[in-house]
């Protein structure tokens, strides 16, 4: 039986309610679906909320515990600080074997001790005033020299009767002031100058010591030294300043540092040497007008110097003339006199000394006067020499130039090379000649009248060597042109002031 329209219609609705049904079970079921998933999303967030919160909790905890730290290490550096300033100081550096004390403290070891310590105190918190520094800083001075030289070299020179008193006076120095102390540096050529050099490196470098006052102009060695601190910085001339007593050479000058001098306290003029000591103790011989004469020399006299020829006079054996002019000084044996003395020192009877001049160009750089070509004879005989010595003296392998050059060593017996081998007049040319290969470390602003090394090359424009050639120094290049070796003014040894220039250009 087929079915009616009615039953036909009854089926299609039903089956319109089922699809119906099926669609809102599915959107029910994907509801329900994105309902979870929202949930484990949210529970995962929450989780990872709570981790994020669990890593900043602990975080702050530990930025809080760096925070404390860091303020106790601010509250300890301020206090630092604090501490620091108040035990700041001034350091007084003086080399004792240039900078001698006034004859009157001297000859007081005890009162004059005294009032040597409080007079430089006073010179430099005037100073510290002055210059908008603090005035009431500790000042701490230390002197470093060889007691024994120094205290013969004062004795012979007449300040004070017997040595023993400059060993007083140090003494009484020392224990004027907490602060104030002498260091015996003993018997070397360096010593005083290695202490003076690693004293002001660490006074420089400790942040207490504000300022530090450098007694040392009289020696050229202390130039590298300080020139080191300054590197294009104005800073080292707030903190170093120089206490020149004798005049300060123009190579310490040129660095720029402020000089100061504390007249009363140090001596302006260097201790007598050898010369006057031996001029004084020939007192009876030298004519008072004389002496006069030859201390008035003008700068005229300057004006055109002696050449070689004229520099050394011919024998003289007036007594009264030699005492004047002729000082003992110990000479290597090829210049000693076989004269007879006559009574006299044999120095008396030796040429008149001859006067020391220096010469510059026109930029002030020195000139080295031309060598004398020694023969192949000489040159090899002296190396003959040469090589005796160091077969049989190992230990002292050189001449010394002071000794063959000069006339005299400073360091006698205690000098570590040759003095006892005789070389003839014509050998000397050629230690002379060896002596003059080597840079002088001073270079073109050398000012010292008994330097025997070159200042520039002595093959000029016609040096092979160009580029590797030792002259090719840091101060600039010494092959000089026949314009850089006009000789345009000179100073005499002993003649104060710049300078002189010269009428004429001829040595």
């Amino acid at each position: 039986m087929s079915p009616t329209p009615r039953d036909s219609m009854g089926v299609e609705k039903r089956n319109e309610n089922l699809q119906k049904f099926l669609k809102q079970e599915d959107e029910r079921r994907k509801f329900v679906e994105d309902l979870v998933k929202r949930v484990n999303d949210d529970e995962d967030e929450a989780t990872r909320l709570k981790l994020d919160l669990n890593d900043q909790t602990s975080s702050r905890i530990r930025y809080q515990r760096e925070v404390e730290v860091l303020q106790k290490q601010i509250a300890e550096y301020q206090k630092g600080v604090t501490s620091q300033e108040n035990n700041s100081y001034v350091a007084v550096l003086i080399d004792g074997d240039g900078a001698i004390f006034h004859e009157s403290f001297l000859q007081k070891p005890a009162q004059g001790a005294a009032e040597a310590s409080r007079r430089l105190n006073e010179n430099i918190k005037d100073h510290l005033k002055a210059t908008g520094g603090k005035e009431n800083l500790p000042v701490v001075a230390r002197v470093y020299a060889d007691q024994d030289n120094l205290a013969n070299a004062i004795h012979k020179s007449g300040i004070v009767d017997y040595k023993e008193k400059v060993s007083r006076f140090f003494e009484h120095f020392t224990n004027s002031c907490a602060e104030f102390e002498f260091i015996n540096v003993g018997f070397g050529k360096e010593n005083a100058d290695c202490k003076m050099r690693k004293m002001l490196k660490y006074y420089y470098t400790d942040p207490r010591c504000k300022r530090i006052y450098f007694v040392g102009c009289h020696d050229g060695g202390y130039r590298h030294d300080l020139n080191n601190y300054l590197n294009g910085r104005d800073e080292p001339k707030s903190r170093i300043f120089l206490v020149e007593t004798t005049s300060a050479l123009r190579l310490i000058k040129w660095l720029g540092f402020e000089i100061l001098s504390f007249s009363d306290v140090f001596r302006k003029e260097p201790l007598p040497s050898e010369d006057n000591l031996f001029s004084e103790t020939t007192g009876s011989l030298i004519n008072t007008s004389e002496a006069s004469d030859r201390e008035s020399r003008t700068k005229e006299d300057l004006t055109c110097p002696p050449s070689p020829s004229t520099m050394v006079g011919s024998p003289i054996l007036d007594a009264r003339y030699l005492a004047k002019q002729i000082f003992p000084i110990k000479v290597p044996p090829s210049h000693a006199s076989s004269a007879s003395n006559d009574g006299f020192p044999p120095a008396l009877l030796k040429e008149q000394k001859p006067r020391k001049f220096l010469y510059f160009n026109k930029d002030g750089a020195r000139l080295d006067p031309d060598l004398e070509e020694p023969s192949q004879e000489a040159k090899e005989s002296y190396m003959k020499k040469c090589a005796a010595i160091k077969s049989s003296e190992p230990k002292k392998k050189v001449f010394c130039n002071s000794w063959y050059l000069n006339g005299s060593c400073r360091w006698a017996d205690e000098c570590d090379k040759v003095h006892d081998v005789e070389l003839t007049d014509k050998e000397i040319l050629v230690h002379r000649e060896r002596a003059r290969s080597s840079l002088c470390y001073n270079g073109a602003k050398c000012e010292d009248f008994d330097c025997v090394l070159s200042h520039h090359c002595p093959k000029h424009r016609s040096c092979r060597r160009k580029l590797n050639c030792k002259f090719k120094a840091k101060d600039g290049d010494l092959h000089y042109n026949e314009a850089s070796l006009e000789k345009v003014t000179c100073q005499q040894e002993g003649t104060p002031g710049p300078p002189i220039k010269l009428k004429t250009n001829s040595w």
